[in-house]
This record gives structure tokens, C-alpha cells and sequence, in this order.
């Protein structure tokens, strides 16, 4: 945030296209955080980061890349390399979570009415189970909820 501070009063003078200036002050503003990354974060932390700065994203991270000033060749490799993974995490939970989901919402709800279930571990396997047979090739993906239903009560044993 000091950064930032001292970014803006600088931008001020230089008279600097005020998309540029915005764009800057949000590298440098959130430069730290993407520096501050290591390898044991959660995915939800890495994925909060990533929304947080997506749009700057990239060039967050060639300026945190960048960004070490030390003699040393091995602290400046490792550094590159967390940054390196951090893009790589970033952008496999963003095409994870981007993918269809194989089963159709609400199949749970569905499950519990059908096979008069309650709501707990038993419903978790049953879904599971499901997945599993969509990823076999048994059943199709994102088909009509009356699919796996009937394919249910028939392999439910």
C-alpha cells in the first residue's frame, strides 16, 4: 500500500495516460502478494489470488519473476520456479473449475427424494459412484437426471 502511495505521487508529476498509471499502481499494490506465494497453499488460496488479480495476473507475475536482487544464482532460480509453479496452479484450478461438471445440478436432491435417503455420507458415495461411471464411459455425461436415477436403483448393491 506504501508503494502504491509513493507510485501515485510520482505518476502525478510524470503526467502518465491514466489507464497505464491505474495499471501500474495495481502491479505494484499487489506485487507482494503474489511474491509472498509458496507451495504450501491451498488451492483456495492460490484461486482467490488469481481472482483478485485476473486481469493483471500475468503481469504480476513477470514482475514478481523479475523482481529479486540478490548475487546469489540458486535464491534467484528458486524464486523464479515458485513463480513458475504459482502460474502453473493458478491456471490448472482455472481450467478445473472452468470444466462442466459431469453430473447435473441438483442430482443430489433428486437422489435423496428417489431412493428416500437422508442427506449424508451414503448420498456423498452414491454421487460418487455415479462420477465414476460417467468417467468409465457407463453412463453419458450432463445427461437428463432420469438416466442415472434408473441406473442407480439397478446398481445400488
Amino acid at each position: 500500500l506504501v508503494s502504491a502511495r509513493l507510485f501515485d505521487k510520482a505518476a502525478r508529476r510524470s503526467g502518465l495516460d491514466d489507464d497505464f498509471r491505474k495499471h501500474v499502481r495495481f502491479l505494484v499494490r499487489h506485487l507482494g502478494r503474489v511474491e509472498a506465494y509458496e507451495p504450501d497453499w491451498t488451492d483456495s488460496a492460490v484461486r482467490r489470488l488469481y481472482r483478485d488479480c485476473e486481469r493483471h495476473f500475468g503481469d504480476l507475475l513477470r514482475l514478481a519473476s523479475a523482481d529479486i536482487t540478490t548475487k546469489h544464482a540458486s535464491k534467484r532460480r528458486a524464486h523464479r520456479l515458485r513463480m513458475q509453479e504459482l502460474a502453473e496452479r493458478a491456471e490448472a484450478i482455472a481450467e478445473a473449475d472452468a470444466a462442466l461438471p459431469a453430473l447435473p445440478k441438483g442430482l443430489g436432491s433428486l437422489v435423496i427424494e428417489r431412493l428416500a435417503l437422508t442427506p449424508g455420507p451414503e448420498v456423498g458415495q452414491l454421487m460418487r459412484k455415479l462420477e465414476a461411471a460417467v468417467e468409465a464411459g457407463e453412463l453419458p455425461p450432463r445427461a437428463e437426471p432420469e438416466i442415472y436415477l434408473s441406473w442407480l436403483v439397478e446398481h445400488r448393491g
